[in-house]
């Protein structure tokens, strides 16, 4: 996905970006350490740390009890604070796509939370908590499929605007999946 954005926008390639492929465990102080210090090896100043998903990240937690989250909650912060960049947890809503799984903890420290439900092939991002600013509009977006230079046969997928209707999410708002079925 990287080099398909790069090859699109027509960018050199980003060397201050870097993947850690393991999962990184958000509770485990000696994790957060080994990753600083691979941080550090790097000699950059990083402004943002994606953990793609909390449930790869936290398995030694238990997303349900506040106490576990609690931890989490704390060692991201140490993070930020060694760092100076802004932590990103990815993590799913229930079954029922109304609120976050797990305790609300998590949720209850965020400063933002964004939500993305996807219909009709029309990706939708909502600003649902904001701290300290002012929740940003709606945004539709779209899946584009590009062909690799490096190989005709690899492909790949950037995220671009879309030109989508007041009701690409199928009128939903802020209605889960079953209301919105039954609906």
């Amino acid at each position: 996905r990287v080099d398909a954005w790069i090859q699109h926008q027509g960018l050199a390639p980003i060397d201050e970006m870097f993947f850690v492929l393991e999962p990184v465990q958000l509770k485990n102080p000696a994790h957060i350490q080994a990753l600083v210090g691979q941080i550090s090896l790097r000699n950059k100043q990083p402004v943002l740390l994606v953990f793609d998903t909390l449930a790869r990240c936290f398995v030694d937690g238990e997303e349900n009890s506040a106490k576990d989250v609690g931890v989490l909650v704390h060692q991201a912060g140490l993070l930020q604070q060694e760092t100076r960049a802004s932590v990103l947890i990815v993590h799913h809503t229930g079954r029922e796509g109304g609120h976050e799984r797990g305790s609300t903890a998590l949720g209850g420290a965020a400063d933002v939370m964004i939500s993305q439900t996807i219909a009709n092939g029309i990706i939708t991002l909502r600003n649902t908590k904001q701290k300290d600013a002012e929740e940003f509009a709606r945004m539709t977006l779209q899946l584009h499929q590009v062909q690799l230079q490096m190989s005709e046969s690899l492909t790949s997928c950037v995220v671009l605007p879309a030109d989508a209707p007041a009701d690409a999410d199928q009128g939903g708002g802020d209605l889960n999946v079953g209301q919105r079925r039954l609906l």
